[in-house]
């Protein structure tokens, strides 16, 4: 029986949850997005429990979220704990920190990453949508497209940017997230 790998996938999968929704969480605060939207007070309201006695510790500076950053860091450090003793893997702390890092690290630009592709649909589906998700999408992928939308010329209705974003994305992924993970197993 392979109760082991099962457990990890369990675990791998619950933490992956929490993150994304924390992960949201600070990046709608941190670029300010409508603190009015359902789905932006829902994710503020579901972790204040949490981040309100850790602000105290670690207080917003210009809208960033240090005890959310905190926990989500702390998050992902302790999922690659449990799965890594799921799996017979015991890491030290220095590794724990960096694949706490690289876990951070990744899942902002798979979120990223997924979100474009999000933001893609809805502009053929419902441009104009009345959606709560439709605001939020637009509220997280502007900042990562509009630079892009100044470098290419305009092309009409078509709008190449997401392309040059994605691409960007993989390259820091490649670049920058992977070699960190590398990092992180060799110092195990």
């Amino acid at each position: 029986m392979d109760l082991p790998r099962a457990l990890a996938l369990v675990v791998s999968v619950l933490f992956g949850l929490i993150s994304v929704l924390l992960l949201l969480r600070i990046l709608l605060q941190a670029l300010h997005a409508d603190p009015f939207n359902p789905f932006s007070r829902a994710l503020r309201e579901l972790f204040a429990p949490v981040l309100n006695p850790l602000a105290r510790l670690l207080p917003p500076w210009r809208g960033i979220h240090f005890a959310a950053i905190a926990l989500l860091i702390a998050l992902q450090m302790l999922r690659w704990l449990i799965v890594g003793a799921l799996q017979g893997h015991a890491f030290g702390f220095l590794a724990l920190s960096l694949l706490g890092l690289y876990g951070t690290l990744d899942l902002t630009l798979s979120v990223l990453f997924w979100t474009i592709i999000l933001a893609i649909l809805l502009s053929f589906i419902a441009p104009h949508g009345e959606h709560p998700l439709v605001p939020i999408t637009r509220a997280l992928t502007e900042p990562i497209l509009s630079p892009f939308r100044r470098l290419l010329p305009p092309t009409g209705p078509l709008d190449f940017s997401p392309v040059l974003a994605i691409l960007s994305i993989e390259l820091l992924r490649l670049l920058v997230v992977r070699p960190l993970y590398e990092l992180a197993i060799a110092t195990a």
